[in-house]
């Protein structure tokens, strides 16, 4: 059993290290308009999908594939650059993303966090934004 718990800690270790590394360069590819690069981390199917828990706008329904899924986070940077600081934090002990926007509308997340999910690639297959307040009370912006 020993061996098993070994095992199993360094698995989760070297998996928190790659996406850690996978999101990191995530950001760089997408401050630097890297499109064919930021098409490259992710996988064919990958599913976007938002929690706004009731009260932040969120989408209706998950987005999926990698041209729509791209559309949406390259349009969504571009438009919100000059407002938006991200950072890497570890949530529930896993590397996410953590995005602070000033200047956003009522209703609109204005701190808020990425988590993905990687296939046997180590391609991005799930993203997931947490925009609900109430779900992030732990975190304190970096600002």
């Amino acid at each position: 059993m020993g061996s098993y718990d070994e095992n199993r800690v360094s698995n989760f270790s070297k998996r928190v290290v790659e996406v850690r590394d996978i999101l990191q360069r995530f950001l760089s590819r997408l401050a630097s308009g890297d499109v064919q690069g930021l098409k490259e981390m992710l996988a064919a199917e990958v599913v976007l999908v938002t929690d706004g828990g009731g009260e932040i706008n969120a989408l209706a329904e998950p987005v999926y594939g990698w041209e729509k899924v791209l559309r949406l986070i390259a349009k969504l940077y571009e438009v919100n650059r000059d407002v938006t600081s991200t950072s890497l934090r570890n949530v529930n002990g896993e590397p996410a993303i953590l995005v602070e926007r000033s200047q956003m509308r009522p209703g609109h997340a204005s701190f808020f966090t990425m988590h993905c999910e990687l296939d046997d690639s180590a391609r991005m297959q799930r993203l997931h934004f947490v925009f609900a307040p109430s779900k992030l009370t732990a975190l304190t912006p970096a600002s």
